[in-house]
């Protein structure tokens, strides 16, 4: 959703969308590394809200303090490094729209309605005067905000539709949430899994008179639950299971990536929570993404199978897991079992496609040869002078190409490499 929205702003000139695509992840970069300390900060609070709230600090308000910020943090930084020229004031303007479009729309806090208004600020200062492009901006925010607001229920709607078909399956329940949950993290659309973790789909219990719903408030309470081990259980499998990813694509970034990415995962695995880390893959490579999505489906089918009670109660961090596992031999045994799934689906799905050949780029019809021997467009990293760097130099198809090949760079006739830079560089 969110590839194609950026993409339908572009210019109306041919755009290089594999250019696009990756633009707005480097924009990013900043914002990633500020939002990953925040939700780190965040379940500090969370914690400490758990542990010793009390009537002089509260702690829970600081976290929601703090998770009111991280979008705002996100429009500001996203927009300085999209934008050219008075960045500054441009990424001021984009953060008092996100400002004003979450004290309109009070139901969720998503980032990915901050990515947005980035968006729509770069897009109206690229092709209009200042003025204008200011007024349009906080104009169409509102707007958004209101329709936003008015369109919510029809959202919890469709949300609890999902919830419902999900819920009552037994073991295939807790595959579906795996699987539905992971394909909203990128978005942190929460409501999803909130109508599991807090409310009556999550199961309920009666204790000391009071009703208790969802299976986080269940394992708050001490209270023995299926919907413990099939909402919440997998997602320890899910946190060995970026272990894995990480491990291998670490390899495949260069330069600050390599910063971003190691806070995003560090953050994902203390904390719990892995939305910024499947948004950075989702950014990374779509196909990557969607296996993960399928192998998450398996790490909850798993816990519920061998009935491991891995609960949490502000995130489910890598400590919080291990402190609340009940069969360490299962838990222990499977988690190096995902580890191992996500570093080779990743080393498979990054060297076979990279960004995702779904991209489309306009080549003419000269050059499809050249492009189609030398990998595919997701294959191409970058263009040098007199060569071209490719993820996987074994993809090449040296009888077609004139070329000589010195590790992952292609070395070929400049006329050639020209003629590619204007449509793919």
């Amino acid at each position: 959703m969110l590839l194609f929205i950026f993409l339908s702003i572009g210019n109306n000139r041919c755009m290089n969308i594999y250019s696009n695509f990756n633009k707005i992840k480097n924009a990013m970069l900043a914002s990633f590394i500020i939002s990953s300390l925040i939700f780190a900060f965040k379940a500090f609070f969370d914690f400490l809200s758990v542990k010793f709230n009390n009537d002089i600090v509260s702690f829970s308000a600081l976290s929601s303090s703090l998770e009111f910020f991280a979008p705002l943090s996100i429009a500001f930084f996203t927009t300085f490094y999209l934008v050219k020229g008075r960045k500054s004031a441009k990424a001021l303007l984009s953060l008092f729209s996100a400002f004003i479009f979450y004290s309109v729309f009070t139901q969720s806090k998503s980032y990915f309605f901050a990515i947005l208004i980035s968006l729509l600020t770069y897009y109206c200062y690229e092709n209009l005067n200042f003025i204008t492009a200011t007024l349009l901006i906080i104009l169409s925010t509102l707007i958004f905000a209101v329709l936003c607001t008015f369109l919510f229920d029809y959202y919890n709607n469709l949300i609890m539709v999902m919830a419902t078909f999900v819920s009552n399956k037994g073991n295939v329940s807790s595959a579906l949430f795996g699987f539905i949950n992971s394909l909203f993290s990128p978005f942190d659309f929460s409501n999803f899994e909130n109508m599991f973790y807090y409310k009556s789909f999550g199961s309920t219990a009666l204790s000391d008179n009071h009703i208790i719903s969802g299976a986080v408030n269940l394992f708050k309470a001490g209270i023995k639950s299926n919907s413990i081990i099939n909402y919440l259980s997998g997602h320890s499998y899910l946190i060995f299971l970026i272990v894995g990813v990480f491990s291998s694509l670490f390899k495949e970034l260069k330069g600050v990536e390599k910063i971003v990415f190691i806070v995003i995962f560090s953050s994902a695995v203390l904390c719990g929570n892995i939305n910024l880390f499947m948004l950075f893959v989702l950014f990374e490579s779509p196909y990557l993404f969607l296996s993960m999505c399928a192998v998450s489906s398996l790490c909850y089918f798993c816990a519920s199978l061998v009935k491991i009670s891995v609960g949490f109660s502000f995130g489910g961090g890598i400590f919080e897991i291990l402190s609340n596992a009940d069969k360490y031999v299962y838990l222990v045994t499977v988690s190096i079992v995902f580890v191992a799934i996500g570093y080779f689906v990743t080393k498979y799905f990054y060297e076979k496609y990279g960004i995702s050949s779904l991209l489309n780029i306009y080549i003419p019809n000269k050059l499809k040869n050249t492009v189609s021997s030398l990998g595919g467009v997701q294959n191409i990293i970058r263009f040098n002078d007199n060569s071209i760097e490719l993820r996987n130099p074994k993809l090449v198809d040296e009888i077609k190409l004139d070329c000589e090949i010195r590790e992952n760079k292609i070395i070929m006739e400049k006329s050639i490499i020209d003629d590619l830079k204007e449509y793919i560089a």
